[in-house]
């Protein structure tokens, strides 16, 4: 099943593993094919491909908030108890997480 929703998406076996248990955990072959109908939509519309960080922040200045997948790298901050994240293709640097969200 990842072969079948990896061809053409840019997404690690990892996170393709852990949303096809979310969607497609069941051994009835209708319910799995809507499930890899769901989440190829989910990866399209969330997953931020290298040109596409620009399109997606302006779809978050309209809307307020989304959800995306992207690759981080996370840093301990200079004070004390603050993570900071450098998102690769959303084009954000030093974004400010508080540690209480863990990571």
């Amino acid at each position: 099943m990842v072969r079948k929703v990896k061809v053409g998406a840019n997404i690690s076996v990892q996170e393709l593993e852990y949303l096809l248990n979310k969607g497609c955990a069941t051994g009835d072959e209708t319910s799995v094919n809507a499930g890899l109908i769901i989440l190829n939509e989910f990866v399209d519309d969330h997953l931020i491909h290298r040109d596409g960080g620009n399109k997606i922040q302006s779809r978050i200045k309209n809307v307020g908030e989304r959800k995306i997948i992207d690759k981080v790298w996370v840093g301990l901050g200079l004070p004390a108890k603050t993570n900071i994240i450098e998102f690769t293709n959303f084009a954000y640097v030093y974004v400010h997480f508080p540690v209480q969200y863990g990571i």
